[in-house]
């Protein structure tokens, strides 16, 4: 028989550490930090104690340098007086800029001249320019009375009915055969199948 001892610990000692809380986003289950086969933690065991492991020293804060605002004055002048004094020393470089200074001598202009194009010159001469010789023989036309126009047929526009030569053609002639609409028939049929298994007098040995 075995004999098992338990440890000697006194009353004040733990002997067991606290549960592992299941974090979703373990670093030691990333692929980078995985070295060798990878096993599966099991978070409902209680792990013995081990090391205590050491204590870090609390870092203090670092203290990060105020950013000094537009307002603040820097070196005796703030940041709008330095705007300032920049926006006058352009302004005084542009008005001495050397094209407004110097003189513009005149530039002489060589007159071109008016060109029509030739689209838009008409291709034929004008009837009042050129009126031409039969001019003289129109002036002399005259109507007295209106011409009368001989009258035509009225012809019928309208298609003659082309006549039939047979039955008109019914679209639903397909529903005398159905088998919704014909139950009759379909009957009918029953019957005669019903019967003829049913009738056993033909049949001799």
């Amino acid at each position: 028989m075995r004999e098992e001892r338990f440890p000697l610990v006194s009353d004040d000692e733990v002997m067991l550490t606290e549960m592992p809380v299941m974090d979703l986003y373990d670093e030691s289950d990333f692929i980078s930090n995985i070295k060798g086969e990878y096993r599966d933690k099991n978070y409902l065991e209680w792990a013995p104690i081990t090391e205590e492991k050491p204590a870090k020293p609390i870092e203090k804060p670092v203290e990060k340098p105020k950013k000094s605002g537009l307002g603040v004055k820097k070196e005796g002048k703030s940041y709008a007086e330095v705007a300032r004094e920049e926006a006058r020393a352009d302004l005084k470089k542009k008005r001495s800029a050397s094209y407004l200074t110097k003189d513009i001598t005149p530039t002489r202009r060589h007159s071109q001249p008016n060109l029509v194009r030739q689209g838009n010159q008409p291709t034929a001469p004008f009837q009042k320019e050129n009126p031409g010789e039969f001019v003289k023989y129109s002036q002399k036309l005259t109507q007295s009375h209106y011409i009368l126009a001989e009258e035509v047929n009225n012809i019928s526009t309208q298609a003659e009915p082309k006549e039939n030569s047979g039955p008109k053609k019914n679209n639903y002639d397909f529903l005398k055969k159905s088998q919704i609409y014909n139950k009759k028939n379909q009957q009918k049929e029953q019957e005669r199948q019903v019967a003829q298994e049913l009738n056993l007098t033909r049949i001799t040995e």
